[in-house]
């Protein structure tokens, strides 16, 4: 009869043990899924640039693609990633002014007439 007792005591320290680990580990995995996986942490792994200024040279290109060429001073950062343009265009022969939104991969998101700020027509 002692060893009876004796086996009972080593088993239950064998799955307190065990369960403890299994509870370390689940503490463990839910902290790296917290701290490795966040949303801001995402949001700049998907930025190509963290300043609008590196989205300059692409403007010019959409207005080059347009049919114009955009002069070194025809470029003003207004807001975030929100500039004024002014240029003249080919096709309408005239000088023109536009605002140009893009977003941190430098995709265009608004381009048009009017100050996307001042009417709200943003987003």
């Amino acid at each position: 009869m002692l060893g009876i007792p004796h086996i009972n005591n080593t088993m239950n320290k064998n799955s307190l043990s065990k369960l403890i680990y299994t509870k370390l580990l689940l503490i463990f995995l839910l902290c790296l899924i917290e701290f490795g996986c966040t949303n801001s942490k995402k949001i700049e792994e998907e930025c190509s640039y963290t300043h609008p200024r590196g989205c300059e040279d692409f403007i010019g290109l959409e207005i080059f693609n347009r049919g114009s060429r955009l002069p070194a001073d025809g470029i003003i950062l207004l807001k975030d990633w929100t500039f004024y343009l002014t240029y003249f265009d080919n096709s309408l022969n005239k000088l023109t002014e536009k605002y140009i939104t893009v977003d941190c991969n430098c995709e265009v998101l608004y381009f048009g007439d009017r100050n996307p700020y001042e009417d709200n027509n943003l987003f």
